[in-house]
Parts: C-alpha cells; sequence; structure tokens
C-alpha cells in the first residue's frame, strides 16, 4: 500500500471512529457525554501527529460534516471543537514542538471551548442563564444569613456571580484539558506512536512580564472591593481580570510549594503534591504570592538548580 492510499485509508478509519462515539454517545442519550469529551479528540491526534495538519484538514472537515449528521444540535458544538483541539495538538506533536508549552495551548483551548459552549448553546437553545445566577445568588445569601454571617450589602450582587461563573468554567476547561493532554499521550504511547517525551513542567519558564502583571490585577482586584468604582464596567472588567490575575499566580505558586515540598522531602513521591494542594485550598494569598516570586524573580531557578543537583546526586 503506497503512502497516499495508507493516509486515505487511516483517515477515513478515523473519521468511522469519530462517527462511532458519536452514535453511541447518542443512543445512550448523553449518559457518558462528559466521558466522551475526553475521548473525542484522541482520534485526531493521532492521525494529526501522523500527517500534520494540512493533511488533517480534510478529515476534519468530514467530522465536522459526520457531527451535524450523527448528533444532536447541543452535542455538535462539543464534538467539533474537541477535534479541532485534537488537530492542533496532534499537528503540534507532528512538528516536535515543545510539549511543555503544548500542554498550556491545549489547556487554553479547551478553556475558551467550554466558555463558549456554555454561553452560546444556552443562547441558542433557550436555556436561561441569567435565572439560574439568580437563583444560585438567593441560595447564597439564605447560606449566609443561617449561618450568621456578617455580609456588606450589595457585596455578592448577579454580576459577580456570572463572572465566577463564567471563569469556573474556564478553569473547568483548563482541567479538561489538562486530561486530553495526558490521556492522549498515554494512548498514543500504548499504540506505539511517534510522540516525544514531555520535558518536566518545572523547566517552563513563564515570562516575567506575566507575573508583574497578574500582580497588578491582584491589586486591583483587591482594591475595588476596599474602594468600589463608579463606573460598574469597569469594576467588572478589574474583578474579572483580578480573579484571573490570581489564579495565575496560584497555578505557578502551586508548583513553586510542590518543587520545594520535593527538595524539602526527597524520598516523598506524593507527599510533596498532596502538601501542595492543601495548601493551594486553605492560603490562596499566600500560593499566589509564591507564585509570583516564582515567575519574576530568581526563585524559579534557583529551586530548579537545586531539584537538578539532587535529581543527578540520585542517578549517580
Amino acid at each position: 500500500m503506497n503512502s497516499s492510499t495508507k493516509r486515505i485509508t487511516q483517515g477515513a478509519m478515523i473519521i468511522a471512529i469519530f462517527g462511532a462515539l458519536l452514535l453511541l454517545d447518542r443512543q445512550t442519550g448523553g449518559l457518558f457525554q462528559d466521558v466522551f469529551l475526553f475521548i473525542y479528540p484522541i482520534p485526531m491526534v493521532a492521525y494529526a501527529a501522523l500527517y500534520g495538519g494540512r493533511s488533517s484538514l480534510p478529515v476534519f472537515v468530514c467530522m465536522c460534516m459526520i457531527a451535524f449528521l450523527c448528533t444532536t444540535f447541543t452535542n455538535i458544538f462539543y464534538a467539533v471543537s474537541q477535534a479541532l483541539i485534537g488537530m492542533i495538538f496532534g499537528t503540534r506533536l507532528n512538528h516536535h514542538k515543545n510539549m511543555t508549552s503544548t500542554l498550556l495551548l491545549v489547556m487554553a483551548l479547551s478553556a475558551a471551548a467550554t466558555v463558549l459552549s456554555t454561553v452560546v448553546l444556552a443562547s441558542l437553545s433557550g436555556y436561561n442563564l441569567t435565572a439560574d445566577i439568580v437563583q444560585m445568588k438567593s441560595v447564597f445569601e439564605q447560606m449566609m444569613q443561617k449561618s450568621g454571617a456578617q455580609v456588606p450589602e450589595n457585596a455578592f450582587s448577579v454580576s459577580f456571580f456570572t463572572r465566577m461563573f463564567v471563569i469556573s468554567m474556564a478553569v473547568s476547561g483548563i482541567l479538561q484539558g489538562f486530561v486530553v493532554y495526558e490521556l492522549s499521550l498515554l494512548i498514543l504511547r500504548r499504540l506505539r506512536f511517534p510522540v516525544q517525551r514531555p520535558t518536566p513542567i518545572f523547566y517552563f519558564m513563564p515570562p516575567v512580564w506575566t507575573g508583574w502583571a497578574a500582580m497588578a490585577c491582584l491589586v486591583l482586584y483587591y482594591s475595588s472591593f476596599a474602594a468600589p468604582m463608579n463606573n460598574v464596567i469597569l469594576e467588572n472588567i478589574s474583578q474579572c481580570a483580578g480573579i484571573l490575575g490570581v489564579f495565575y499566580l496560584m497555578c505557578f505558586g502551586f508548583l513553586a510549594l510542590t518543587l520545594s515540598f520535593k527538595l524539602m522531602l526527597p524520598r516523598s513521591r506524593f507527599l510533596p503534591a498532596i502538601l501542595a494542594i492543601l495548601l493551594f485550598f486553605l492560603m490562596s494569598l499566600p500560593v499566589a504570592v509564591a507564585g509570583f516570586l516564582y515567575i519574576s524573580t530568581g526563585f524559579h531557578r534557583a529551586l530548579l538548580a537545586r531539584w537538578q543537583e539532587i535529581s543527578s546526586g540520585n542517578r549517580s
């Protein structure tokens, strides 16, 4: 079989697998939809990793047509967006791009797809998202009243809960992108696909300016609560940017804590990550400050140099 025929045959097989997943999801009434969201990108990742983005584009177009024919209206966007993420991911594997930047790109695309699917599909399908957010606000206020906590009047508006809802969807998409990345690499290696080994995420050096920008957003976020702005739009933008900045710093703060605990407990495999997770949820502001130091100072390089020294000593 020549290379062109092999490429077409494997593309048809990938489309068939994708269509079978869509039909199975529809026949089960969407019972396993949340599971299939992690599986949809994998066929496209495998094909694009072998043949690149240019050859994968016709396969992606056929996948879109299959999605329109074989699944429900609300599931079309999920399937197409995940196939697109798979094509981009596989193309980067084919071009041997940096694995850490590929992971961050997959997580960012997954977050964008999750937010768009929630907001856009809600408006197209007639789902009243605002009513649910108002109900969420009412339940939260009732819980605060029963607990006896003193909450300032108008501290938690509908717009605040809307922002938190959108950001929670983005965080959910980020976690989904991470699972898709790891699951795809695991399956491709099991199938003996030519996939390069990912570099440890501790080697990733984020731009220094992002740490300062995120810290500025954090300061703006807390100042907007201490001194509310007269402009509602500007206040909403500042609080959204602040929440994203805090989350960005906390992610790298988690890496800083994990690496620090690894240096303190070199013989423990899981305890450093467990301790970092506990601090991530219990002490958000100190973790964010650790993330700022990790990004914008020499703290990261010092930790990494010490970790490499210990790792090389263990190997020798």
